[in-house]
């Protein structure tokens, strides 16, 4: 998959790492399905995983893009709940980070969700949840 990058080697946490291309809608379709495969996975193997979304080199999203992601977010909502502890969001623009949370102000993630500024604070923070998480 061109447009991303999924990075299972550690376990229970899970890195998306964009690719600075806009995929064909079909691609798209593709990461959201395999989003959808990791999460009934986790579920499956009856574990939560903790999602880093690196989104630093993420190009501007098209109108189709962004609906069918608040599309996935919204039918998936229960699925999220029960499969993922938590979701970083690694976002370098400060106008970015800005905007996702605001986002997150108006309307509330169903899952505990973090923007940061990098990769590091990204993984830093996710290894302190993987301790909580492997511990209970």
């Amino acid at each position: 998959m061109e447009f991303a990058e999924i990075d299972q080697t550690r376990l229970p946490i899970l890195i998306f790492r964009n690719n600075p291309i806009i995929p064909p809608i079909q691609e798209y379709e593709t990461y959201l399905v395999t989003q959808k495969r990791l999460m009934q996975e986790a579920i499956e193997e009856k574990r939560k995983v903790i999602v880093i979304m690196d989104l630093t080199n993420l190009k501007f999203m098209n109108s189709e893009m962004r609906i069918k992601r608040g599309n996935f977010i919204k039918e998936h909502e229960k699925l999220m709940q029960e499969s993922l502890s938590e979701v970083i969001l690694v976002a370098p623009n400060i106008v970015s980070r800005t905007m996702l949370q605001g986002i997150f102000l108006i309307r509330k993630p169903s899952v505990p969700t973090f923007v940061v500024a990098n990769i590091k604070e990204a993984l830093s923070k996710a290894e302190n949840f993987a301790e909580k998480l492997l511990a209970s």
